[in-house]
């Protein structure tokens, strides 16, 4: 029977047993006629009831279903199911293989009772419904809705996670195709691991498909902590989608995107997904270019979210301008990021005396700056040198910057004298002496200074 014909009889046979309890409230009947009115009614009950199984269970099986049960299954175990309308739950088995998930009576049980095929199935997210009192999923197929809840919330969640991940992996491989174009093997593996905790997918160009095709994976996946997409040609419009899936996500700990294309849209893009998301601790953007502005807006998102312990901006087209202004939210937010990683960008001594040498000592947790390789000269070393006894700081590297080496050893030997935080200098080509680091090692009690 058509999925509408059921629900039409259901509906009619609610009305009737509904009329009935009524007539029975208000009638006066001897008991004859109330065991007969019981009966009728009990009847009418058991066919809406038998009608609502067959409803949730006739889920039909399609040509190609006989192969899917046959493959090896991704996940299985028990759920709980109904039908939207319906008020029993019902225990089943179930299996869930590349393009299907499939219930049965129980585990040993070898035809299924129904097969739900995904590439058609919409899944709703784990919500609380119906006055029901724990959260459960829906999987709408061809208009019918069916309820799912796990034993645990913890199952529940896997659950979900696999049949959105089954059902990305479809929709990826099926875009591609009609492209002409290879799957990439490492995502299909993403998707056929939904329990996984890291995903790295460096030194290969990626599509803004591919890219598109996750969004949703990673946006509720409850495992994946680590995702890196280093040197794999993504560009502004590759991050729209991924930012998206950042922002909701509420495990992933570790983002790296370096040795990209990505300019200040795609910077904007992250700034947003960190103020949304209060997890990520590492993030590294080494490598692009995403400038002034996309450094002033990741300093905006800072103020409004825990902690970052990284935060990599090396190589990034920075001038004195955005790094005064990243430094000077720093300090205006009281904001404990540990290091500031600017080294290859366009700083020059301007903006370290103007922003950085005032800052190192209002920043308390700032223990390594690395400026390697930009535009500090003579003045801008003196500054930060004579800046180091009111820091914190454990690391400074400053090397390949153009200074005359010679006239910063004696300051620099007064400030390692005076800091005894700094345990490593880079400063090539300011070199001391071996009498020289023999000395400051003794008189600082410290042989782990690396010079």
């Amino acid at each position: 029977m058509a999925d509408s014909a059921v629900q039409t009889e259901i509906a009619a046979l609610q009305e009737q047993v509904a009329r009935d309890h009524e007539a029975l409230r208000k009638a006066s009947l001897n008991g004859q006629k109330l065991m007969m009115l019981c009966l009728k009614m009990n009847q009418k009950l058991n066919l809406m009831m038998e009608m609502a199984k067959n409803a949730v269970e006739s889920v039909p099986m399609g040509p190609s279903n006989e192969a899917v049960v046959a493959e090896q299954p991704l996940m299985c175990g028990f759920m709980n199911i109904k039908a939207k309308n319906e008020r029993n739950w019902k225990r089943r088995w179930f299996v869930l293989r590349k393009g299907a998930l499939a219930y049965y009576n129980d585990q040993n049980a070898t035809t299924p009772k129904g097969t739900i095929p995904l590439a058609v199935c919409v899944v709703d997210g784990l919500k609380v419904r119906d006055n029901m009192q724990r959260p459960c999923m829906a999987l709408v197929v061809e208009g019918r809705t069916l309820y799912c809840e796990a034993e645990t919330k913890k199952d529940n969640v896997a659950w979900f996670l696999a049949i959105n991940c089954m059902q990305q992996q479809l929709d990826y491989s099926r875009k591609l195709e009609a492209q002409g174009i290879e799957p990439d093997t490492r995502i299909l593996a993403f998707f056929d691991h939904p329990l996984r905790t890291e995903l790295a997918l460096d030194d290969v160009s990626l599509s803004v498909e591919a890219i598109t095709s996750m969004e949703s994976t990673i946006r509720f996946h409850s495992a994946l902590v680590s995702l890196s997409m280093q040197s794999a040609a993504l560009r502004d419009e590759h991050v729209e989608s991924l930012a998206r899936a950042l922002s909701g996500n509420k495990f992933l700990q570790t983002v790296r995107l370096g040795s990209n294309d990505l300019g200040p849209a795609a910077a904007a893009s992250l700034a947003v997904a960190l103020e949304k998301n209060a997890v990520i601790t590492e993030l590294n953007l080494a490598g692009n270019h995403i400038g002034d502005d996309g450094v002033l807006a990741l300093a905006n998102a800072l103020g409004s979210r825990p902690p970052l312990a990284v935060l990599d901006l090396s190589d990034n087209e920075v001038t004195d301008e955005g790094f005064a202004h990243f430094v000077d939210t720093l300090v205006t937010e009281s904001y404990p990021l540990p290091a500031l990683e600017f080294s290859s960008n366009a700083i020059t001594s301007a903006g370290v005396v103007g922003s950085l040498v005032p800052a190192l000592g209002a920043l308390p947790s700032l223990t390594r700056v690395a400026l390697a390789s930009n535009a500090v000269d003579d003045a801008g070393v003196a500054a930060i040198l004579g800046a180091l006894p009111s820091s914190s700081l454990r690391e400074l590297v400053l090397s390949n910057n153009p200074y005359a080496h010679e006239q910063h050893v004696e300051a620099l030997l007064a400030s390692l004298l005076a800091t005894s935080s700094l345990v490593l200098i880079d400063m090539v080509p300011v070199v001391l002496d071996e009498q020289s680091i023999a000395t400051l090692r003794l008189l600082r009690d410290n042989d782990a200074l690396a010079l």
